[in-house]
């Protein structure tokens, strides 16, 4: 199993170009703000002291989801890759067990993930320094990690669920565009909660990564909003997810995402074992 995963990493990494790659796809979302979005976003929210910060953190929190999911299912295309070469029928003879090649995959994307996310985080962390004095509280840094490893998790289950469906790299190619593209919209990165339409809104909240992006923002923008505006740009810029009327915390949301998250893993091991069984 160690083998497996160390020689999926080492295939993901050892291709630096598709390495590179995948990371400016995770941080497509940051160019654009700062590029396009950025001085629009500010000069909406000039009434609001520290709008700069405000809203670094708040596209940080976003772009880093994004980085989660869109690494994971980039290094699940290796698990494409060794199907439809056939390599995959080859392991399946070693003395691997079927589960322990599903679990290889997944800590090999695992990984992948949580290191693109850190990288990701310190380049923007970096940019934001420098040009806007944007400053993380360093003793929250247990949280956002905690955060991380939990969007990720989550992120490498529900991608592993859909691999399992997809056997040709011309399937895999186009799902991985439509998931790049789609997932900034979907955890309302592009746009914040309060602007979309109500159907909209309930449609975000029913991706468990949307849950994470708000985890993410609470954490890093902390006490930078003034407290009389804080309960409305909470509920606008999604910092906190109303459900059922609760306004949900970072704790209920981890709680949630990690019920979800279980009930994913069930079902990534049912799915895996229905195929197995076929075979």
């Amino acid at each position: 199993m160690a083998a497996l995963i160390y020689r999926n990493l080492k295939l993901y990494f050892r291709n630096r170009m598709g390495a590179m790659m995948s990371l400016l796809g995770a941080l497509i979302a940051f160019f654009i703000y700062i590029g396009f979005l950025k001085e629009n976003l500010v000069q909406e929210w000039q009434r609001v002291a520290n709008a700069n910060q405000v809203l670094d953190a708040w596209m940080m929190g976003g772009i880093l989801t994004i980085a989660g999911v869109t690494t994971a299912f980039g290094a699940l295309g290796q698990l494409v890759s060794d199907r439809e070469g056939n390599r995959y029928q080859d392991f399946q003879m070693t003395a691997l067990k079927q589960w322990q090649l599903a679990i290889s995959y997944f800590i090999s994307a695992f990984l992948i993930s949580l290191i693109m996310q850190l990288v990701s985080f310190v380049i923007m962390a970096v940019y934001f320094k420098v040009t806007d004095n944007l400053t993380i509280k360093w003793e929250d840094s247990g949280k956002l990690l905690l955060v991380s490893l939990l969007g990720t998790f989550v992120a490498t289950v529900f991608c592993q669920i859909i691999i399992e469906f997809i056997h040709s790299h011309v399937v895999f190619n186009r799902m991985s565009a439509l998931i790049g593209t789609g997932i900034g919209f979907a955890i309302a990165t592009y746009m914040p909660v309060g602007a979309l339409s109500a159907f909209s809104r309930h449609l975000v909240k029913v991706f468990p990564s949307s849950y994470i992006a708000s985890s993410f923002r609470e954490l890093l923008i902390g006490n930078k909003i003034p407290a009389v505006v804080r309960p409305e740009l909470n509920d606008y810029l999604g910092i906190k997810l109303t459900v059922f009327k609760h306004s949900l915390g970072l704790s209920q949301n981890l709680l949630l995402v990690t019920i979800v998250s279980l009930l994913g893993l069930g079902l990534l091991i049912i799915v895996n074992h229905l195929k197995y069984k076929q075979h």
